[in-house]
């Protein structure tokens, strides 16, 4: 059980898998992302209704069930990120002030990247995450509306469903760091929500939210295991 927050995202993924991974490990992969969905749906709501008490309560569900997605399918969630976001912006290629909301940028091409990868410094901390994608993207942040950056994250989710019922899991790799991207991005818009690993924390302080164990003890109590 985790006493502290966690740090890093290795330490938050990590700490999900502590709790969960003998809970979800008798579930598919894709069972895994419809709970996410589904959580997806509940953010919808609460931004829709404005109800900022219930979006603090579920945004941390999309993350957990990120992280223990990526734990079901053996991803690392920081070689994710840095692979399609090297402190820069994967289709306009600025690490600050993105212009993208400006200009078609429409094709993703990892060979652009590979430089961006070894010479720029990779994010390790939380903060350094949120920063990174701050500078990018703060502007283009403060342009869109709030529904325009849920239509991205539930736009995003669906990409990952895609391309898992295809089972290509290289593509839907590159598609979760898209899915952090704008998950982050719904805090930072709204000045009503904290960070998202301090509300992250404040509903999995390193147990889980429902049997308040590490690791969960849910499982034979719900016929579906669920976070």
């Amino acid at each position: 059980m985790a006493t502290e927050k966690p740090a890093t995202l290795k330490q938050w993924q990590k700490m999900f898998k502590e709790i969960y991974g003998k809970t979800n490990s008798g579930l598919r992969a894709s069972d895994i992302w419809l709970h996410l969905m589904e959580e997806a749906g509940e953010v919808a709501k609460a931004m829709r209704k404005e109800d900022f008490l219930h979006l603090q309560q579920d945004l941390p569900d999309i993350f957990a069930w990120l992280c223990s997605f990526a734990n079901r399918t053996g991803i690392d969630l920081e070689d994710a990120l840095w692979q399609k976001y090297p402190s820069v912006c994967p289709y306009c290629l600025q690490d600050k002030y993105c212009v993208c909301i400006a200009e078609s940028h429409d094709t993703y091409d990892d060979v652009r990247l590979v430089g961006y990868r070894k010479q720029n410094h990779k994010p390790v901390e939380f903060a350094e995450w949120e920063k990174m994608f701050r500078d990018i993207y703060g502007n283009v942040n403060l342009v869109l509306s709030r529904a325009s950056i849920g239509f991205h994250l539930m736009e995003e989710i669906g990409e990952v469903a895609r391309f898992l019922r295809s089972e290509d899991p290289i593509k839907y790799k590159i598609e979760i760091a898209d899915v952090f991207a704008w998950l982050l991005a719904i805090p930072m818009k709204l000045p009503e929500i904290d960070g998202l690993d301090e509300i992250t924390w404040q509903i999995y302080p390193g147990i889980c939210k429902r049997c308040h164990s590490s690791p969960c003890v849910c499982e034979g109590k719900m016929k579906v295991p669920r976070l």
